[in-house]
């Protein structure tokens, strides 16, 4: 779930600032994707509890970042009941914040950056969310400290912006 989010942002990262409608298509269908699958394994995790379904498994995902000796760094994901939860509650609200952001943003020339930046931060809160160890925790969490630097500085008529967006980071 955190992967589909982040790979959207870079995709939307690389569009031109006039495709506007792409943008739209691409933040809308990645993030309600995410809100589908998070609410599939949310449903399936509430079986593993006997609420419904038949059960749910925990997932675990190690990737090896790196090795220092006899030292394995490792970042581990894990997808269980209570991550799937709150995985789903992090991309209903994407969600919603993207099709708000549709009316809201819609003579902002900058829309396409901030739809991907936005993709971007939903990830790193999904990772955030599904994070099994201390380093996967710390990687979502500055990521979405940058993301957070660019969503609040995003406005760059208002004067207040860039103060404001320096003090979040």
């Amino acid at each position: 779930m955190p992967g589909l989010p982040r790979l959207a942002g870079g995709i939307g990262l690389l569009l031109p600032r006039g495709s506007k409608r792409a943008a739209i298509w691409l933040a809308v269908s990645s993030t309600g994707l995410v809100a589908l699958l998070a609410l599939w394994c949310a449903v399936d995790a509430l079986g593993s509890f006997g609420v419904i379904g038949v059960g749910f498994t925990p997932i675990d995902l190690s990737f090896t970042l790196g090795s220092f000796g006899e030292i394995d760094v490792t970042a581990v994901l894990r997808l269980d009941g209570l991550s799937a939860l709150v995985a789903s509650l992090v991309a209903l609200v994407a969600l919603a914040v993207q099709v708000y952001s549709i009316a809201h943003l819609a003579r902002d020339e900058r829309y396409v950056p901030y739809a991907a930046q936005l993709m971007l931060f939903t990830g790193a809160m999904l990772l955030v969310v599904s994070s099994a160890d201390l380093i996967t925790l710390l990687i979502g969490w500055e990521l979405m400290g940058l993301c957070s630097y660019l969503l609040i500085g995003h406005d760059r008529a208002n004067p207040a912006a860039p103060a404001a967006a320096r003090n979040a980071l």
